[in-house]
Parts: C-alpha cells; sequence; structure tokens
C-alpha cells in the first residue's frame, strides 16, 4: 500500500518536450540511482528505480524534463 500511495501523491519526471530534447545523456548521468535511459526516443524513465529526486528535472540543459503531478497531489494542494 505504501508504494501505491506515494505513486498518487509524488510528482514523477516526464519528458514534455520530445522534439526539443538534444539526447545529451546528462539526466543519465547525473541520476543517482541509474533510473534514467537515453534512447533515440529520448529519455526513459524506470518507475520502479526513482527516487524522485529531480536531478534529471534540475540539471536538464534543454530543460525539456517536467514533473507530472498526479490528480490525487493536486486535490490535496488546492485544499491549504
Amino acid at each position: 500500500m505504501g508504494n501505491r500511495l506515494r505513486s498518487w501523491l509524488t510528482a514523477k519526471p516526464v519528458l514534455e518536450n520530445k522534439p526539443g530534447c538534444t539526447r545529451c545523456k546528462t539526466c543519465q548521468e547525473v541520476c543517482p540511482v541509474d533510473a534514467i535511459v537515453v534512447t533515440e526516443e529520448g529519455p526513459q524513465f524506470d518507475r520502479t528505480k526513482c527516487i524522485r529526486c529531480y536531478c534529471c528535472q534540475e540539471l536538464c540543459p534543454p530543460q525539456v524534463i517536467g514533473l507530472s503531478v498526479p490528480l490525487v497531489a493536486r486535490a490535496l494542494s488546492k485544499r491549504r
């Protein structure tokens, strides 16, 4: 149940602008848990390994990695 709850409440890194990705592999290199592999399609995120440190999003040179916030988390943040 803990992993499911975490997935409902925690933002996940996503490739927001596929054409803007230069495939520089910075995201892959800075990921501390090797949860990213850059392919011809861009970065592929292994959600089972990702620890949500967001280094990939913060250090992406073309800034094409964003965060997908789950609906439950968005709803709870609006209630504050």
